[in-house]
């Protein structure tokens, strides 16, 4: 009966942290589902694509007060059209180039506040297949989002 009972509190608990709201899957303007990697390219500049298991864009961070890339992704569940996830990070991606956007700020962060720097307990609740987060001394170093 124990057994049951933590299997079932494990199960709701690996659910709720694979709630993501539609803050969560919108970082810069671009929402995951619903924006396509045209509006990518149209909202922050020509950049090179990268072809793999998932088409890629990149951009760097202009702001000297924030050393970020972001990585907008198109798969297969989005026709490798349709944005299916974004990458945070805090180093330069290897190959690919990221050309500078101005649209990339200090402020950065999902609509639901999600960025670089943030407490890690902040973030726990959410993290899983999702969202997944390196942190480093117990802040957000960078995060992956993805839309399924």
């Amino acid at each position: 009966m124990r057994l049951a009972l933590l299997l079932l509190l494990f199960a709701v608990h690996s659910a709720r942290a694979q709630d993501l709201t539609a803050a969560d899957l919108t970082l810069a303007g671009m929402q995951l589902g619903k924006n396509t990697l045209q509006d990518v390219l149209s909202h922050f500049g020509i950049a090179p694509l990268r072809h793999g298991n998932v088409d890629e864009l990149c951009y760097r961070s202009e702001s000297p007060l924030l050393a970020a890339w972001v990585l907008f992704g198109a798969g297969d569940e989005g026709d490798y059209e349709k944005l299916t996830q974004f990458r945070v990070v805090t180093s330069q991606p290897p190959d690919i180039t990221c050309p500078p956007s101005a649209r990339l700020s200090s402020e950065l962060a999902t609509d639901s506040g999600i960025r670089i720097g943030m407490a890690e307990e902040e973030l726990k609740p959410k993290l899983g297949p999702r969202l997944k987060a390196t942190f480093e001394n117990g802040r957000l170093s960078s995060f992956e989002v993805r839309q399924q």
